[in-house]
């Protein structure tokens, strides 16, 4: 589950199908939290800025607190395709019960990151 209040700014907007014509702004999630049955993490502030040219939406943010560290770039394409890369980095206050279901991941970078890459259609 997740919790947490999300705030959208939008610096500009010019509508075009399917999406947008161009478009500028920016997300915060404050107070972000996410909760499994093993544990829950703090992400305090996640922070991101979006653009759009030609319904092409582009998304790039990012995250730090004690407990994670994180980064992620997300593309968004005319035809709904889809393309997400992101890292995440366990911090000195990383919860030992998710600290637990790491060494099911594959190994992490030389700086401690956990990559992960994602594309598909929605």
């Amino acid at each position: 589950m997740a919790q947490g209040q999300l705030e959208m700014a939008v610096k500009q907007y010019r509508f075009g199908e399917p999406y947008c014509q161009q478009a500028e702004g920016s997300l915060a999630w404050s107070a972000a939290q996410l909760e499994s049955p093993i544990g829950a993490l703090q992400l305090g502030t996640v922070v991101s800025d979006f653009t759009c040219q030609e319904s092409v939406v582009t998304l790039k943010g990012g995250q730090k607190t004690a407990q994670v560290s994180s980064e992620f770039n997300l593309s968004l394409q005319p035809d709904n395709r889809y393309q997400a890369q992101a890292w995440f980095k366990p911090e000195a206050e990383f919860p030992e019960s998710l600290k637990e279901q790491l060494s099911w991941l594959p190994q992490p970078d030389g700086q401690g990151r956990y990559p992960f890459n994602q594309q598909g259609q929605l």
